[in-house]
């Protein structure tokens, strides 16, 4: 799952959650990095807007290498 952080309608915090609670793969991405710092229970990897797409590549490459958590 790939979300902003800050979303108009909604938080980007909230989709995070219910993919980790489902074992989804999470990216954050935002314009706002401070927003990070809110975060609990561990890091999340975090792209900071704007990114080149060979960086998101990279971190979905990484993400789905690593080995599933039961």
């Amino acid at each position: 799952m790939i979300t902003d952080v800050v979303m108009r309608g909604g938080s980007g915090l909230e989709l995070m959650k219910i993919g980790q609670s489902m074992a989804i793969p999470v990216v954050l991405i935002s314009g706002e990095p401070h927003t990070i710092e809110q975060l609990e229970g561990g890091p999340v990897p975090f792209l900071q807007k704007p990114f080149r797409l060979a960086e998101l590549e990279r971190e979905i490459e990484r993400l789905l290498s690593m080995p599933k958590q039961a």
